[in-house]
């Protein structure tokens, strides 16, 4: 017979989600952490340039500001650095490797 107050028991898993979901920065801080491990984990199809090709990097895209194009019409959102390079893509890779050094540590 059952009661129609009664709830069926919850686990301590539960209840941890139920309360960490009811705050609004916690939440965030979770959709966060989840754009971030995605884009880690996608970075070779999202950056818009490979790092590490060095047969794209032009010292004439040096130190260009963020949004701006090149001379071949290639837009660097976040800019390019001292050497030409991307630094979306980057930022992209080290993320990666920054996750992956994190999963595979002992």
């Amino acid at each position: 017979m059952v009661h129609e107050g009664l709830t069926a028991a919850e686990t301590p898993f539960q209840r941890f989600v139920a309360n960490y979901f009811e705050s609004r920065v916690a939440t965030v801080a979770f959709f966060v952490l989840v754009v971030i491990l995605i884009l880690g984990f996608f970075a070779p199809l999202i950056s818009p340039t490979d790092p590490y090709d060095l047969a794209q990097v032009d010292v004439l895209d040096s130190r260009l500001v963020p949004g701006s194009e090149s001379y071949t019409g290639m837009t660097y959102w976040l800019g390019t650095d001292g050497a030409g390079r991307d630094l979306l893509s980057a930022i992209l890779y080290g993320l990666r490797t920054s996750l992956s050094v994190g999963v595979l540590r002992d």
